[in-house]
């Protein structure tokens, strides 16, 4: 009689994603990190890299649905970390826009494209 091995494979933490999205132009962009171990923070660091008055926003999305949104307006050459949780291995899409605030208003433009991330 022949043996049969069976091998299972599960995905774990480890192979979580990690990686970055950009605006339009690459002035600014958003790093998504997931903290490489099951039940870790989850965290997106926002950043700035162009002296144009403008700040950056990352805005995402869980299976379709808004998430959050993460600004950063402190000026050019900065960033911001922001410190979120997700179930292991949830999909998360992030895109980031240029951002300006007027009167209280904020608008976004320049916008790259959207990129998937898991937890």
């Amino acid at each position: 009689m022949a043996a049969v091995l069976a091998v299972l494979v599960f995905p774990n933490a480890a192979h979580a994603s990690s990686g970055s999205v950009f605006n339009g132009d690459i002035s600014g962009g958003a790093d998504f990190s997931d903290g490489g171990r099951s039940g870790e923070i989850e965290s997106i660091y926002v950043y700035d890299y162009k002296k144009d008055g403008y700040g950056v926003r990352a805005r995402s999305w869980v299976r379709g649905s808004y998430l959050r949104t993460f600004d950063y307006a402190g000026g050019a050459n900065g960033g911001e970390l922001f410190r979120f949780d997700l179930v292991e291995f949830t999909g998360i899409d992030v895109d980031v826009c240029s951002r300006d605030s007027v009167s209280g208003v904020v608008r976004t433009f320049n916008c790259g494209g959207t990129r998937y991330f898991y937890a």
